[in-house]
């Protein structure tokens, strides 16, 4: 267990979901939270292990990913980013074990919260139980959407949402390593290479170091023809 610089009583009132609660119930959860500090590459949790705790991201990346049941291969359900909450849908199912593993892609620090406080939480706020059934009700569409483009187009089909969605962003521009990629998506840099230089062949992408300029153009045309 580490300590935080953070004033967490902030930290979660000013959060989306956290916010939804009463100060007194935001006070059980802070009075029961550990904290845990992991580099990148370390695993929060992993596959079967017990699902005993919802965890809150302070700093840092998290990688949720999963085994597609048809070819076996890994594939990445949704990226975590600071102030979101992950590891929730096992908890709430009241499933034992976990049935994917998240990791740490950058070095960071995470509050974990024990199931049971969260099941207090949900019974004696209904804003907050809507709301938490709402945001798992998102993460599923999101992680299916991911399945179905891994499945359908692979690893270049997750590259090119990861663009798309800079361009959502209005950035025809992004600093970034092919190995920083590699590590968002979650494959090997030589595979992220290979993606990339297929992309600028096709006029898609000029590369230059530490940096993708998008052809903002013809990636519309894209997303217009699916």
């Amino acid at each position: 267990m580490h300590k935080t610089p953070y004033d967490l009583s902030m930290v979660l009132r000013s959060n989306p979901l956290f916010g939804l609660l009463q100060p007194s119930e935001r006070a059980r959860l802070i009075k029961n939270h550990k904290v845990i500090s992991c580099d990148s590459g370390s695993p929060v949790f992993l596959k079967k292990q017990i699902a005993n705790d919802c965890y809150f991201l302070l700093e840092g990346l998290v990688n949720i990913e999963a085994i597609d049941p048809v070819s076996k291969r890994k594939y990445i359900k949704q990226f975590i980013y600071p102030g979101q909450i992950f590891g929730i849908i096992s908890v709430v199912a009241q499933r034992k074990f976990r049935i994917d593993q998240a990791t740490f892609l950058q070095k960071g620090l995470v509050l974990s919260f024990p199931k049971e406080i969260l099941f207090l939480l949900v019974e004696s706020n209904l804003k907050f139980a809507m709301a938490l059934f709402q945001l798992i009700n998102v993460r599923g569409k999101l992680a299916q959407e991911n399945l179905s483009i891994f499945v359908d187009k692979g690893y270049e089909g997750l590259v090119m949402k990861f663009i798309l969605q800079q361009l959502e962003s209005k950035k025809d521009k992004i600093s970034i390593s092919q190995f920083q990629l590699s590590d968002f998506i979650g494959v090997s840099q030589q595979t992220i290479s290979h993606v990339l230089r297929k992309f600028a062949r096709n006029n898609l992408i000029k590369l230059e170091r530490g940096i993708i300029h998008i052809n903002r153009n013809q990636f519309q045309l894209i997303k217009k023809v699916g």
